[in-house]
């Protein structure tokens, strides 16, 4: 297994350069699936982009490497122990276009220019159960009960809603989770075409 993969000395020079190289923000350590929601999202050098769930960072590195020099990455994460960890994870990439904010996602503030809001991309990496990270996690099958979706549902409409007021006319919206259960899933975008467009 990964562990004893971890652990065979072959490998020992492998993890040493893996380790030094992620400390120095050279790469950055991920699951594949969960760096699919920022290339869907599509940005391009100079975007602003909101990050509105941004906590622990590795999408918020993915996006600041889309957007470059010139662009914006406002990475949000509404409990402060996980935004420390997106601001030393932002740091270690270098890149001068992160801005941290510690807020409720379902209560972004408005951040509008002439003409309506500024984002160009949101990405809406929403609180989810988890039940998606199964086989990496196998403590959730202890912790998982049935009505874990439909209680964070509420929660996961209100930051896709906020998410939609926030970006441009014209602009996109990610919306994901790293859970399986439709109730966090189809019925959310089911729920933002039944409202139709926030403004």
């Amino acid at each position: 297994g990964r562990h004893a993969l971890r652990r065979h000395p072959a490998l020992a020079r492998l993890h040493a350069w893996i380790h030094s190289n992620s400390d120095a923000g050279y790469v950055t350590r991920a699951e594949a699936v969960s760096m699919l929601p920022p290339l869907l999202l599509g940005c391009r050098p100079g975007d602003r982009v909101l990050d509105m769930c941004a906590a622990p960072g590795s999408k918020t590195s993915q996006l600041l490497e889309a957007v470059g020099d010139d662009g914006l990455i406002v990475a949000n994460d509404m409990d402060p122990k996980r935004a420390y960890m997106l601001a030393t994870h932002t740091r270690r990439i270098g890149l001068p276009g992160a801005f941290l904010t510690v807020c409720d996602a379902r209560v972004l503030p408005s951040l509008r220019e002439e003409g309506g809001p500024c984002f160009d991309r949101v990405l809406a990496d929403v609180p989810c159960s988890g039940d998606g990270t199964l086989r990496k996690n196998g403590g959730v099958v202890k912790r998982w009960k049935c009505g874990d979706g439909v209680s964070l549902h509420p929660v996961q409409v209100d930051v896709c809603w906020r998410g939609l007021q926030l970006v441009k006319t014209g602009g996109y919206l990610c919306y994901s989770t790293c859970s399986m259960n439709p109730v966090e899933n189809e019925a959310v975008v089911a729920e933002m075409l039944r409202r139709g467009p926030p403004r």
